[in-house]
């Protein structure tokens, strides 16, 4: 009657590499690199109450970071950049049988994806940080039919979106 699922990844890169110029007859040499990981997790949950009910419940977290330095010799520049993307999410689902052709899938879903970027640069001298959260909530409903001789499909449904930040419903 129970099902559970988890999932896990991990990624990691790193980059590091010189720029190397000769100036005025001198050797110069600096350091760039680039670094970005990835992580992501979720857990999904099936409960079979009878025959002719059962839910489902999904949660799950991803996270990107990526760090870059970047050394330019030549215009006397060190530039870094900073990224973050996050998005954490919820689904939840039910479904009703009222027979072998005739069901109901209904569920709510929530989404938040926060997103950062940071620059900053020391010749000339320049920095920037932005940052924004994006929060959906859902609500849908679907209505699947199979014909009698089950060589036919018709789903249809209805899916309401809101996200508050842009006080829009979809």
């Amino acid at each position: 009657k129970n099902q559970v699922r988890l999932n896990f990844i991990l990624v990691e890169n790193e980059l590091l590499f010189n720029e190397n110029a000769t100036l005025n007859g001198i050797d110069e040499s600096r350091e760039s690199s680039l670094n970005q990981n990835s992580i992501g997790g979720g857990l999904f949950y099936k409960r079979i109450w009878n025959d002719n009910f059962q839910t489902t419940l999904q949660v799950y977290e991803n996270d990107y970071k990526l760090k870059a330095i970047n050394a330019n010799i030549l215009e006397y520049q060190r530039a870094l950049q900073e990224n973050k993307v996050s998005e954490t999410g919820m689904k939840l689902n039910t479904q009703y049988n009222i027979n072998d052709r005739i069901s109901f899938l209904n569920g709510y879903q929530f989404k938040e994806t926060k997103v950062t970027n940071f620059d900053d640069v020391d010749n000339p001298v320049f920095s920037l940080f932005i940052g924004e959260v994006l929060r959906e909530h859902s609500l849908y409903s679907q209505l699947n039919l199979l014909s009698k001789d089950k060589s036919q499909n018709l789903i249809t449904g209805v899916r309401i979106n809101y996200i508050p930040r842009l006080e829009k419903i979809l």
